[in-house]
């Protein structure tokens, strides 16, 4: 990717977004603000000063190899979104350890990082620091991945490790991959979703103007506004007569389906934002490391029902398209059984768990001036939206195939083609007739 112009971090009055942490952690690659560097440098103790802290601290290390780790992609979005409060210059980190996270993300050996909370996902990348652990998604030793790319871990000091674990950074990483794709995936569902009212005749009066303008949220507005303008001009849409109400509320509803959708992560966008940008101070002696916001779980907890109640009706349209036409294949049917067994009901599972760990009492430390939820839920519900996420691709597409085969089985059979002596004969007669008209 050399061809490719670098994204700057740490850029005088740059306001990094969501868009490039997932950019990054899609392989884009980065490079260190000059202006950024020197103030690292200027803020961090001389080197002379730095006390490498002892080896016997490596916990995160020993919990990403038995325990499940984030995917690579996610542990790329976790390394671009600590670097990028990092390189404010007020952390006390050496220049060394962001040029290492750097380097991580440019030669693409990813640290694995376990899919536990923030604590121990960034304790990880403290460890990394120290060549401990292994590489995501592999069973190899990151010690060894590190040589063989030419990388020297910097080490770290017991300061650098409090400023490195400190935040929400990991909860921001995957929750900008899960705003970012739902986002983009979200158009995507809604030109499925018209193909779908084509495909079964569905009436779609509802996604009138005067109609939709009553219910009185500008999500539902919107969508209805894009799927009028997916349809004008369609003459399928509400063709069909005698659809029970059951199966016409699948279609009817879709404005206040997707506008849901879409209000939530208008929501978690903006809990997840200010993380991103959030500046990584050191701990200050007899104070508390910093709170994430009390917002940003429930934020994606609610991100998380709505893409999985976006994924549940893309299913219900694909199966009653299929219950409307007896032509359609079995493999279709089977396909949207499977993944209402599948992922959807493993989404829905770590979505209750998330969801009933924050409402439980238990969970709660009370009198702190605030309500703090337990540590760990914000990491969670970024990972139950991510799969609710991929519930929702997977859902998306059965219903698009399940449309495009309704669709073309009305079209009817493809016409023969002419034998080869008839074709033969309707190319003289062409000639023929361009030779008359000049």
């Amino acid at each position: 990717m050399s061809h490719v112009k670098a994204y700057t971090v740490g850029g005088i009055g740059s306001q990094p977004g969501l868009d490039n942490v997932v950019a990054v952690a899609r392989g884009f690659p980065i490079a260190l603000d000059h202006a950024g560097s020197e103030r690292i440098k200027k803020e961090s103790p001389p080197p002379k000063a730095f006390q490498a802290e002892g080896d016997s601290k490596a916990p995160a290390a020993v919990a990403a190899a038995s325990t499940t780790s984030l995917r690579a992609e996610q542990a790329r979005a976790v390394l671009i979104t600590r670097l990028l409060s990092l390189m404010n210059g007020k952390t006390g980190v050496r220049l060394q350890v962001a040029e290492f996270l750097k380097e991580l993300l440019n030669q693409n050996v990813v640290p694995a990082l376990p899919a536990a909370d923030d604590a121990t996902a960034l304790d990880a990348v403290a460890d990394a620091c120290k060549g401990l652990g292994r590489v995501a998604g592999t069973s190899q030793q990151l010690d060894a991945a590190l040589e063989a790319a030419g990388i020297s871990p910097p080490g770290i000091s017991t300061a650098e490790r409090a400023a490195v674990g400190n935040g929400a950074a990991a909860s921001a990483g995957v929750g900008s991959l899960v705003v970012v794709g739902a986002k983009q995936l979200l158009t995507v569902v809604t030109a499925v979703a018209a193909l779908s009212c084509e495909a079964a005749g569905a009436q779609v009066k509802s996604f009138e103007a005067d109609v939709v303008e009553s219910l009185g949220y500008k999500g539902a507005i919107a969508a209805a506004d894009e799927l009028k303008g997916l349809l004008d001009g369609s003459k399928l849409a509400g063709s069909r007569k005698g659809l029970a109400a059951e199966q016409q509320a699948l279609f009817s509803n879709l404005p206040q389906v997707l506008g849901a959708a879409a209000d939530a992560l208008g929501v978690a966008y903006s809990n997840v934002r200010p993380e991103v940008q959030s500046a990584a101070l050191p701990v200050k002696a007899g104070a508390s490391p910093t709170l994430p916001s009390l917002t940003l779980t429930p934020a994606l907890l609610d991100a998380a029902r709505a893409l999985l109640g976006l994924a549940h009706s893309c299913i219900a349209r694909s199966q009653t398209l299929s219950s409307l036409n007896p032509g359609v294949q079995p493999q279709l049917q089977q396909l949207a059984a499977a993944a209402l067994s599948g992922p959807l009901a493993a989404a829905q599972q770590q979505l209750a768990a998330v969801g009933s760990e924050l409402l439980s009492p238990a969970g709660v430390q009370w009198g702190l001036g605030t309500e703090v939820q337990q540590p760990g839920l914000g990491l969670r519900a970024a990972l139950a939206a991510a799969a609710a996420l991929d519930a929702l691709q997977q859902a998306a597409a059965i219903e698009g195939l399940t449309a495009v085969v309704v669709l073309r089985l009305a079209e009817g059979p493809a016409p023969e083609p002419a034998p080869a002596e008839q074709q033969q004969q309707q190319q003289q007669d062409g000639k023929e007739n361009k030779k008359k008209e000049k």
